[in-house]
């Protein structure tokens, strides 16, 4: 069967689309079809990376960007999404290598950060971890994920006020994030 990348460009404009607008199991299936239409690009195994971060499944989310780069996406692209993998799969030491600075395209810094951040939180170093969300909030203030998980890092360390405002910051950004609203 030859590549159709006509459809598979347009399956994968779809699949943005929805994992933008937070419809990840639609976007997933969108993606499927793009990487169907065109087995040999790379792009959308590294979008469906993304979307099985979204839906919480590292193992896979890990296995489609490491497809993405044998496909040729470069790796600084999407070693932030394998540093996220990692740390679903509940190995935060793997995930804060793989998320170094120098490892990450800099438009994917403020993503990296906040992995960072996450990752020095499960590990316990606490003050490092407040600094890399600092990093990741003057990043990138508007991130998907990010107040939820600096709302979560807050509350557990017992700042109760500065996790309820990251809490609404989640909200305000993603009103579906069920996550910000149990925060």
């Amino acid at each position: 069967m030859a590549a159709d990348r006509t459809k598979a460009e347009s399956e994968l404009v779809a699949g943005a689309r929805d994992l933008l607008a937070g419809k990840a199991r639609a976007a997933r299936v969108r993606l499927l079809n793009a990487t169907k239409a065109d087995p040999g690009w790379g792009l959308p195994h590294a979008l469906q990376s993304r979307v099985y971060l979204d839906l919480g499944d590292g193992l896979i989310a890990e296995t489609e960007a490491r497809r993405a780069i044998e496909l040729g996406v470069p790796a600084n692209r999407v070693n932030h999404l394998i540093a996220h993998a990692l740390l679903l799969q509940g190995s935060p030491k793997l995930a804060l290598a793989e998320a170094e600075e120098a490892r990450v395209a800099p438009r994917f810094s403020g993503y990296a950060s906040r992995i960072r951040a996450t990752a020095l939180y499960r590990l316990n170093q606490f003050e490092p971890a407040a600094r890399e969300f600092d990093r990741a909030i003057a990043l990138a203030p508007n991130a998907r994920g990010l107040w939820t998980d600096v709302g979560t890092f807050r509350f557990e360390v017992g700042n109760i006020a500065a996790a309820t405002q990251a809490a609404q910051n989640a909200i305000r950004i993603d009103k579906r994030d069920v996550r910000a609203n149990i925060l």
